[in-house]
């Protein structure tokens, strides 16, 4: 027979029945009189619980038939009206019909102890509901809080990370000047264990805490969680896997402050795993749930809902922090912006934001510019909108003092947690500036045009690079924070390629001058523009690629070893054109891949002694000595209402040819595509490590590359023709 259950009851209730006898029941009678009278089966979730199902759902007194059944009679007629939660949704809509039109939308502390009979505390000013502990998601905290490392793998998790970790999860929903003002905390009151009767959102963002903890540990300090119950990064995967499938993707547990946190770090780990397309996918659910809570309306009321009271709702900066991750993912993506929104760097938001905050506003609405002009029909006025985009990054830089600007050394602030945070902040930030400068001009880098127009952007395109690897170098040298932003990689990634380009591009340049004053014609000798820096350049990319590849020793991360491989043949073609090997370097093509067959990420040689270079789901960089540019989009499986039309645009370094058909264009049906119909979006499906990041590059490389509009091509240097 199963065990009975003594229900427990509050101290009114004991009050109204101390002298109340216990009635004889019949022999099997298990059920509470609210599910008699309800008829229906009264089933506890686990036999230690005092209230059944039935009744911790509707928030009813359960009171066993051993009572008389007028004790069980509740409290108010609200306690009849079904789930508590839908209760206090309709509580909310009448309370905020009171609330004046000018309300101010910052935090307000209310009376968190005006809703006794509901359980939850409701601010009136702020549109903030503080939802009740229990409810009826008990069985699944249950589960949650029996996945948690014990204690102790927990307390040696804490003491392993750095307490410079708090502020970077403070950070994600506080703003830089309420981080000024708090004291700060330690990865230990960080680690802090929740109780097992939780919110299942609350033990989740404790799991991805813990996750993302062991995933910023360097693996040469693994030492110091030797004894842990399992491998680091087994139990990272393990507790990550569990939030996310459990929590964090279903819509119905994250419509609350602190589901949006969670959503913001599962995106974090997953960018930090190399994994982008899901860390794009998982922000942009989190951009989806702010906007349904109205935050992406200044001048409005947002409704939001808190599940511990001590969360800081800061709405209209988590909107902004949740934007700006959302245009980082689609940059290195290459693929278009969930919103147009730049209310973060309008002038209000601007003023009461500190130095450092305003620059980061201006540089998201920025990038929302670039991701703009990225994803629209190349036109001729692309190029004036690149250079007011330009003056716009210069006035952004200037809004800092000089010294700002010199080479954050996180390194010499170890001894200070915030000091370490806020070197990492100014490292980060500099290295996303140049990076923007950097896409910015990519697309004119390799361009050419009788009157030097796209000189500066060449120029641009190569001294931002160089900033972005002196400042990765710096990042890479520090252990205690190499592994908290992967993000930095991929500037590395982008800026190493571009360098190399350039240089390969320049070899080309000076190759095709050199053949031509051999046959006497009048032209200037040529002269090598990145002579003197050329050490020095490649010292810092090789040191790029050498960090990649210890990375891919470390984490065994397919990205890095990718990334690794595809810089050590881009700077041995470099190294070849250098002492005169300049057939390899004469062009630059990108030649569609033929075959129904998918290539690894790898270089070769082709009949014309060039080199071919595959980038998954874009096409075949070719590095030849016919100077023709080329593209197709490769084959690959697709879905049926997706169309792909292929034809190439060739170039040569005298002449412009048109293509003969359409430029390559891909058709999509308006529903959502699955992941197995759709390879982009799959990453298990035989795909490169790389997630898009290469192809990316080189799309923002050609970028109008043959559209006609401007008379130019690829590359055509003066007096060459």
């Amino acid at each position: 027979m199963p065990p009975r259950h003594e229900r427990a009851y509050n101290m009114h209730d004991l009050d109204n029945r101390n002298d109340a006898k216990r009635r004889k029941v019949r022999k099997g009678t298990r059920s509470c009189w609210e599910c008699r009278r309800r008829k229906m089966k009264c089933i506890f979730a686990y036999d230690t619980d005092d209230i059944c199902i039935s009744c911790r759902r509707r928030g009813a007194k359960c009171v066993g038939q051993e009572f008389p059944e007028e004790v069980s009679e509740p409290l108010d007629r609200c306690l009849q009206m079904g789930d508590r939660l839908i209760r206090v949704e309709s509580m909310l809509a009448r309370l905020l019909n009171r609330v004046p039109s000018d309300t101010d939308i910052g935090m307000h502390s209310g009376n968190r102890n005006q809703d006794m009979l509901t359980g939850a505390s409701v601010d009136l000013d702020g549109g903030r509901i503080q939802l009740p502990a229990h409810g009826k998601y008990g069985r699944l905290s249950q589960a949650l809080y029996n996945a948690l490392p014990s204690p102790e793998d927990t307390a040696l998790i804490a003491n392993a990370s750095s307490d410079v970790s708090v502020l970077f999860y403070q950070m994600l929903t506080i703003p830089y000047h309420r981080l000024d003002q708090t004291n700060p905390k330690s990865a230990r009151s960080l680690l802090e264990r929740p109780a097992p009767d939780a919110h299942p959102v609350l033990i989740a963002r404790h799991m991805l805490h813990l996750a993302t903890s062991l995933q910023h540990i360097h693996p040469d300090l693994y030492h110091a969680i030797s004894r842990l119950s399992e491998p680091p990064r087994e139990m990272m995967k393990r507790l990550a896997d569990i939030a996310i499938d459990l929590v964090t993707t279903k819509r119905d547990l994250t419509g609350m402050i602190e589901g949006l946190e969670c959503m913001m770090i599962e995106s974090l780990y997953l960018a930090n795993s190399g994994n982008l397309r899901h860390a794009l996918a998982t922000i942009r659910r989190a951009l989806t749930s702010a906007q349904l809570m109205g935050f992406h309306r200044p001048g409005s009321q947002p409704q939001y809902k808190v599940l511990d009271p001590k969360t800081e709702a800061h709405p209209q900066f988590i909107w902004f922090r949740i934007v700006s991750a959302e245009r980082h993912l689609c940059l290195m993506l290459s693929l278009p912006q969930g919103t147009l929104d730049r209310s973060m760097a309008s002038t209000a938001m601007l003023e009461t934001d500190t130095a450092v905050g305003r620059i980061e506003r201006l540089h998201c609405a920025i990038a929302s510019r670039i991701l703009e002009r990225n994803q629209s029909d190349p036109s001729p006025a692309d190029f004036a909108l690149t250079q007011e985009l330009d003056t716009e990054l210069q006035r952004a830089a200037g809004s800092l003092p000089a010294k700002w600007w010199l080479t954050a050394n996180p390194a010499a602030a170890t001894d200070s947690p915030e000091a370490l945070f806020w070197e990492v902040r100014r490292l980060f930030n500099q290295s996303f500036h140049y990076n923007l400068i950097n896409q910015l001009h990519l697309p004119y880098m390799l361009r050419a045009s009788s009157e030097h127009r796209y000189d500066y952007s060449r120029l641009m395109c190569v001294n931002s690079s160089r900033e972005v690897l002196t400042r990765f170098t710096m990042f890479r040298g520090l252990d205690r924070i190499a592994f908290r932003c992967r993000t930095v990689d991929f500037f590395a990634l982008m800026a190493a390629m571009t360098l190399l380009l350039a240089h390969i591009d320049e070899h080309r340049r000076c190759a095709v001058s050199l053949a031509r004053l051999q046959h006497q014609e009048e032209i200037p000798r040529p002269e090598n523009r990145l002579a003197h820096q050329r050490l020095s350049d490649r010292a810092m990319m090789e040191h790029a690629q050498e960090s990649m590849e210890q990375v891919c020793r470390l984490t065994e991360d397919s990205l890095s070893a990718q990334s690794a491989d595809l810089l050590r043949r881009l700077l041995t073609i470099e190294a070849e054109a250098a002492i005169g090997y300049s057939h390899r370097a004469e062009g630059l093509s990108v030649q569609p891949h033929l075959t129904e067959e998918i290539p690894d990420m790898e270089t070769s040689a082709d009949n014309s002694g060039g080199m071919c270079v595959h980038i998954p789901y874009f096409g075949v960089i070719k590095i030849a000595g016919n100077n023709v540019v080329s593209r197709e989009i490769p084959e690959y499986p697709v879905g049926p209402d997706v169309s792909v039309q292929r034809a190439p645009v060739h170039f040569s370094s005298c002449a412009l040819y048109t293509p003969a058909e359409p430029a390559p264009t891909l058709g999509l049906s308006n529903g959502l595509l699955s992941q197995g119909e759709y390879p982009l979006l799959n990453t298990e499906a035989g795909d490169s490590g790389f997630q898009g990041v290469d192809a990316a590059f080189f799309d923002s490389l050609m970028r109008g590359a043959g559209d006609g509009h401007d008379g130019t091509g690829w590359p055509v240097w003066p007096n060459e023709c």
